[in-house]
């Protein structure tokens, strides 16, 4: 939605983090962190050989969440149990962050490197267009 915010994934970790200027992204962070699923941090990769993934997070990395530990005790006050249970979201990828295949690529070549031919003529039978009937 805002093209001023990045989506990058660390090459360690591959947790998505938002590529901007700092106050940016802890602005950005800060309302994930009040309103979780408001703001999603989005990213689509192309996987050579294998298909398009997309990741998208909910939560702000655990790495933010720890540096920002005074400014958030302060705005939950005496709910010291909101932090963590926060700090154990976001460590959590299955909370924070989902991953899934939006697409794949088949290889189609068998074990000699020639692609099987599929016949989808119709036949005489009431199957229809199989390919695999004996006619």
């Amino acid at each position: 939605m805002f093209e001023i915010f990045f989506a990058k994934r660390d090459r360690t970790s591959g947790n998505l983090f938002i590529d901007s200027p700092i106050p940016l992204s802890n602005i950005f962070y800060l309302l994930q962190t009040l309103l979780p699923g408001m703001l999603l941090i989005y990213r689509i990769d192309d996987i050579d050989d294998f298909g398009e993934q997309e990741r998208t997070r909910v939560l702000p990395p655990a790495a933010w969440v720890e540096e920002h530990k005074g400014l958030l005790q302060k705005i939950f006050g005496d709910h010291m149990e909101r932090y963590d249970r926060l700090l154990v979201a976001v460590s959590d990828r299955g909370l924070a962050e989902e991953v899934k295949m939006i697409s794949s690529y088949i290889n189609y070549e068998d074990d000699f490197g020639q692609r099987e031919m599929e016949d989808f003529t119709a036949c005489d039978k009431e199957c229809g267009y199989c390919g695999t009937c004996d006619y």
